[in-house]
């Protein structure tokens, strides 16, 4: 998700990463926080915002929100890209379509 940020070219485009839990969530935030860390370049490049989950270029203003799978917190999200992490594990939760649709862009 972070070379579809980079490569963007569409101003303020959203781009999601949808975990089925919330500690898979912080998983995959704790692993693109890293790699911007990692890297004086990515760093001057992306705005690293801990208390949201969310990373946002700097020039395009493009961002990555990572969310857990859940209805509510996914809703009214149009991204532009969505990444669905770990989907064998979103049958074992009651809403797993109704997640993957609302987090596609559609609504219900």
């Amino acid at each position: 998700m972070l070379t579809a940020l980079i490569m963007n070219r569409r101003p303020e485009a959203e781009f999601l990463l949808v975990a089925p839990t919330i500690e898979i969530a912080s998983i995959a935030y704790k692993q693109a926080k890293g790699t911007i860390r990692l890297d004086k370049s990515l760093s001057d490049l992306f705005h690293v915002q801990d208390n949201l989950k969310k990373i946002t270029h700097r020039v395009s203003g493009a961002t990555l929100m990572i969310k857990s799978a859940d209805t509510d917190i996914i809703t009214g999200s149009k991204a532009v890209g969505t990444m669905i992490d770990e989907t064998h594990q979103l049958p074992k939760g009651l809403n797993a379509s109704r997640c993957l649709y609302r987090a596609t862009g559609c609504s219900d």
